[in-house]
């Protein structure tokens, strides 16, 4: 009896594909960790889709007792991302804390590019009540 694909097996049920499970799942965690990478400088993109990433790679896992090898680049990745945000956001968040004339000529040129002028507030009063509130 020739085989075929589809072929009903005299015990009653199909064939069915060995298609590895997870696997959609390990690739949206490796694209995942790539985009989170290539924009860990910005604020909240690598964040939310390195945290995405991360739980997309566990995700994949599934019953099996392995991460496939496009689940653990995606973990890595997302990780490195986020990790790198998370410092460069730190990093930038005590530079200005520590330099306030800094932080006051950031809303010296914000209000010079009429940023607050729509919404009727200066960037520059803001930022020197925030530095006396954290005195």
């Amino acid at each position: 009896m020739e085989y075929f694909y589809n072929q009903k097996k005299d015990y009653g049920y199909y064939d069915q594909p060995t298609h590895p499970t997870g696997q959609s799942m390990a690739t949206a965690a490796m694209v995942a960790g790539i985009i989170c990478i290539a924009t860990f400088w910005t604020v909240y993109l690598p964040i939310v889709i390195g945290g995405l990433g991360m739980v997309f790679a566990f995700l994949s896992k599934g019953f099996e007792k392995k991460l496939s090898n496009n689940a653990k680049v995606g973990f890595i990745f997302s990780a490195i991302g986020f990790s790198a945000c998370t410092i460069f956001l730190a990093v930038g968040i005590f530079y200005l804390l520590n330099n306030p004339e800094r932080f006051v000529e950031l809303g010296q040129q914000l209000d010079t590019m009429g940023a607050g002028m729509e919404l009727g507030f200066s960037y520059e009063e803001s930022v020197k009540q925030i530095i006396d509130m954290l005195r």
